[in-house]
């Protein structure tokens, strides 16, 4: 399994994100949780088996490199009441409870965790895309603002939807959210800043890995109606 780091300890040094691809994953399936076991028989397609345990190990692989987990089976990956994915550590004294973020696109996945169980973050990954440039008008807005050095208007597009649509999981209303009403605004090193309205900051942080573009989004400021 080839795995990508994505975000720089000091970014965010209570973040940590990375990349995967699909190959050999499934020699990993002894890793998972008695009821994640269960989950993972119930899927039908191939594909979406691959993907939903690609996310799984990778979340697995971050939490053993951080020294949070030993046993990969003693730890799951479930949904909390709001449906957003979290972490359940399963320790002697109880359950510790992580958060995460999951992105699957063109055979990769990425994910993002932090040990700060309240934080409201989100990520996404996109294979470049020529059908999104030639959809941005849907989910573009006046506002939106990109480096130069991002690249062309194609991967402007991509970069937008990938922006935005890690702020849209951490808001937890995905498409919901109305993209076009979200503005971005990025800077040349990494980051950048995702806008819903006047009072509602999401702080991100993205980057390309070939033809990969990711970005997660982490609500900083305001409160959103739905959880």
């Amino acid at each position: 399994m080839t795995v990508q780091n994505l975000v720089a300890m000091e970014t965010f040094p209570w973040l940590k994100a990375c990349m995967g691809s699909l190959e050999e994953c499934s020699r990993f399936v002894d890793w998972l949780h008695e009821e994640e076991r269960f989950e993972y028989g119930l899927l039908k397609s191939e594909n979406r088996k691959r993907e939903w345990l690609l996310s799984r190990i990778l979340l697995k692989k971050l939490l053993m490199a951080e020294g949070a987990l030993t046993d990969p089976r003693s730890c799951r990956i479930a949904k909390n009441r709001f449906g957003r994915p979290c972490i359940l550590l399963l320790e002697n004294n109880g359950v510790r409870q992580w958060a995460c973020g999951i992105s699957h696109s063109g055979g990769a996945a990425a994910v993002a965790l932090s040990p700060l169980s309240h934080l409201r973050l989100g990520i996404d990954v996109q294979k470049l895309d020529l059908r999104l440039f030639r959809r941005k008008d849907a989910f573009t807005g006046p506002f939106d603002w990109l480096p130069e050095s991002i690249g062309d208007d194609v991967a402007k597009a991509n970069f937008l939807w990938v922006f935005k649509e890690a702020a849209g999981k951490a808001m937890g209303l995905g498409l919901a959210a109305g993209f076009k009403k979200l503005s971005v605004i990025a800077s040349s090193n990494g980051t950048g800043y995702v806008l819903y309205g006047k009072r509602v900051i999401f702080e991100s942080v993205y980057g390309r890995v070939r033809d990969m573009l990711w970005a997660v989004g982490i609500l900083v400021r305001g409160k959103m109606n739905k959880q």
